[in-house]
């Protein structure tokens, strides 16, 4: 009998079909089973902490931009609509998102320093389809209401800026399963574009006294679109199963927002890595 000895090339042949195999096994598509609940009466509720720069600027108080450290935390909840609401709403979920932001802040010259804290919640209903059964994507109108200040500890007269908005929108988001090193991971994104909305400002010059001790108002109450204050709310992360009802969070979150009204220019931009756990629910409902 005659022995085969391998030669390189083989070798070679035999060790690319091995990584070939090894990645289809390590990236094959996950079963249906998303963020996103598949199933009336489940809820899916996640909690993020962050840490990460941002970056303020408040005409009302200073030309210059202050930067800083940022926290915050954010509580999410997911929920199909039950059927036995209306037929035309199994395919249709409630997002709902609270959460708030606090930064010490420094001036360029590091000789001034400011405390931004900003308090946000926001419901969106979506409407969610699979073009694959590893694929999720969904869309539909966002409402938010946001408050918050902005504290500079070199202003005498007019040291805070505060800030009230409630505005209409749209949330997109999509999510995609895989399996790697034999788990089912989760990636998704998810974007949030307020569109038309009421913000409270004051004018320029006005100072706080004489709108709120005296009552002179000024065009304080003013309406903001995407030309007067473009802002967005991007959130991308990565899930991990630990067990079959708790899994592991973790990812990037941007949130920018901006306004130029009464003369004014606002603008908020914040990064952060956020990191959490998520949680699957059955409630009795369904």
């Amino acid at each position: 009998m005659v022995k085969k000895v391998a030669t390189p090339s083989t070798s070679l042949l035999r060790m690319l079909q091995a990584l070939c195999l090894l990645a289809a096994m390590c990236m094959a598509p996950a079963p249906a089973s998303a963020t996103l609940p598949d199933t009336a009466g489940v809820r899916t509720r996640t909690l993020l902490f962050g840490a990460g720069s941002q970056n303020v600027l408040e005409t009302y108080l200073s030309p210059l931009e202050y930067t800083g450290v940022s926290t915050s935390q954010m509580q999410m909840t997911e929920r199909r609509m039950p059927q036995r609401l209306a037929n035309w709403l199994t395919n249709w979920y409630l997002l709902i998102t609270m959460g708030f932001d606090g930064s010490i802040l420094h001036s360029p010259a590091k000789n001034v320093d400011a405390f931004d804290g900003n308090v946000a919640s926001s419901v969106a209903f979506v409407r969610g389809w699979r073009p694959a059964p590893q694929w999720r994507l969904a869309i539909g109108p966002m409402g938010e209401a946001c408050g918050g200040a902005t504290f500079n500890t070199r202003n005498g007269n007019n040291p805070v800026q505060a800030r009230l908005s409630a505005t209409l929108g749209l949330t997109a988001l999509g999510e995609f399963d895989f399996v790697w090193l034999r788990r089912k991971w989760t990636a998704r994104l998810q974007a949030d574009a307020p569109v038309i909305g009421l913000m409270f400002s004051p004018n320029f010059g006005q100072s706080y006294y004489e709108l709120l001790g005296l009552g002179h108002t000024d065009r304080n109450l003013r309406l903001t679109t995407p030309f007067n204050a473009p802002s967005l709310r991007l959130m991308a992360t990565i899930q991990v199963p630990l067990t079959r009802k708790l899994n592991i969070v973790a990812g990037y979150r941007a949130d920018i927002r901006q306004s130029h009204v009464n003369h004014l220019k606002s603008h908020h931009w914040m990064h952060q890595f956020v990191v959490g756990i998520s949680r699957t629910i059955k409630t009795l409902s369904r």
